[in-house]
């Protein structure tokens, strides 16, 4: 066990030296990278505000109040070819 440990703290201190070298750019991807890495657990009340979001939306899209998901499609092809996703445009 005594081994495993060593190893474990010299692949880290190996990792975070290597880090202080990365540039800012390659920094936030990195950073960005290992947040996706880790589980994220929903506290009680978060995850009893999304189950109720969730059983909300289940409830509107059994009263027909919902969207087609061939209309979500059509509305996001019509958005991309106005550019609305290009550099610099401004929603109004």
């Amino acid at each position: 066990m005594g081994l495993a440990i060593f190893c474990q703290v010299s692949t880290l201190a190996v990792i975070q030296e290597a880090v202080t070298r990365l540039r800012d750019a390659e920094k936030r991807a990195l950073s960005l990278w290992l947040d996706s890495q880790t589980i994220h657990e929903l506290s009680a009340e978060d995850e009893q505000r999304l189950l109720r979001s969730l059983d909300d939306a289940l409830r509107e899209v059994e009263a027909g109040k919902g969207v087609q998901i061939e209309d979500v499609r059509k509305r996001c092809a019509h958005g991309l070819q106005n550019n609305f996703c290009a550099p610099g445009h401004r929603r109004s």
